[in-house]
């Protein structure tokens, strides 16, 4: 990266700025855009010069290459390394919320260790509310959660993180990240006590669109842990249908759902 051109044009610079923005709303609204803009954000640094967010253009891309359309996730994680090392250049602090997100929640989360990647987005969701960005730096928040979950800390440990950050989202009047955390809450809540709640959060009734994979993946786990088999591969068959679930969820719910197959079967013979 040391001889790259650096973008001098004010008109380029206000049009990467503008399409950083509509990646981060078209990842909620309409997930298949997001990967259109972030190979412009990569199109317009590479004709017109590198800034730092050209490198959130690049982790975006990254993203792609890792997900299920390419499905390359070596070539993201080498991708996203790189573009970790190109924000770096730009001293840009005030995106380490986002790139953190992206790459230690989606692309890295492949590849290492769930407690790395989980210490990582931790770090960034310190450093979003230290800047003021609350709505990603809890964006951060919620894949810490997950993957901490994931990779077994303890039950009561993640509750209490699960209810610091209730506080924090109804504080700051987060909306968006509500439904994650709680959805989290009530799983991890269910593990603890072996009890369904009268009243789930994880409603098959809901109609909204970005949170159905977290719907479909929480109640995949909820299921298999309480030991209902037939539930837990209605819900991982499900998934199979929904053209939102990342990735990494992915992966998990085919391991849920096969060993609930096998169980289910070894039931069904004795």
């Amino acid at each position: 990266f040391m001889n790259i051109k650096t973008m001098d044009s004010p008109f380029h610079c206000s049009l990467m700025q503008f399409y950083n923005q509509v990646c981060y709303i078209s990842y909620f609204v309409h997930t298949p855009m997001l990967n259109w803009f972030a190979c412009k954000l990569v199109e317009i640094s590479f004709e017109h010069g590198f800034n730092k967010y050209s490198a959130l253009g690049i982790l975006r891309y990254s993203m792609a290459l890792g997900g299920k359309i390419i499905d390359d996730e070596e070539e993201g994680y080498r991708v996203g390394k790189m573009a970790l090392k190109l924000l770096d250049r730009f001293d840009a602090p005030d995106l380490l919320p986002m790139a953190y997100l992206c790459y230690y929640g989606y692309i890295a989360a492949q590849i290492d260790p769930f407690q790395s990647c989980g210490d990582m987005l931790k770090r960034g969701f310190e450093i979003g509310l230290s800047i003021g960005d609350t709505q990603v730096a809890l964006l951060n928040g919620v894949h810490y959660i997950q993957k901490c979950f994931l990779s077994g800390t303890n039950l009561s440990i993640l509750k209490k993180e699960c209810d610091y950050q209730m506080r924090l989202i109804e504080t700051h009047f987060q909306s968006m990240t509500k439904m994650y955390v709680l959805a989290l809450q009530e799983t991890i809540s269910m593990l603890i006590t072996r009890e369904v709640p009268s009243n789930p959060t994880l409603s098959d009734q809901s109609k909204e669109l970005e949170f159905s994979q977290a719907i479909i993946f929480n109640n995949v786990i909820q299921n298999f842990w309480l030991g209902r088999w037939e539930r837990c591969l209605y819900y991982a068959e499900r998934s199979s249908a929904s053209s939102d679930i990342g990735q990494l969820k992915s992966i998990m719910i085919i391991f849920y759902g096969g060993l609930s197959c096998f169980r289910s079967s070894r039931k069904g013979a004795s």
